[in-house]
């Protein structure tokens, strides 16, 4: 069996108050496939958090929490009203 060697470090805890990210890239690749793409986030210190969306279920049917979080971001990045409803390309953000 294989072993892992663990390491320390490296996590910090988001401090109190706003905290600007900045989105670094979009890849929808995998879109049209198989319903993913993953968003890079960056900080004002470079700091990358990725964050992935699977759009499909495993039964095949829309995954809804993907969507609206999906959907909350791209109307934060791109400065949509709550109700605006428009199909974007990925691309836009």
């Amino acid at each position: 069996m294989s072993k892992i060697g663990l390491v320390g470090g490296g996590y910090t805890l988001i401090p109190e108050g706003e905290v600007v990210l900045k989105i670094a890239s979009v890849d929808d690749e995998k879109l049209e496939d198989f319903g993913k793409i993953e968003v890079v986030l960056c900080d004002a210190k470079g700091r990358k958090h990725t964050e992935r969306f699977n759009f499909t279920a495993k039964d095949g049917s829309q995954n809804e929490t993907a969507m609206w979080y999906f959907s909350t971001l791209a109307r934060a990045a791109l400065n949509l009203a709550e109700d605006d409803m428009r199909e974007i390309d990925p691309q836009d953000l």
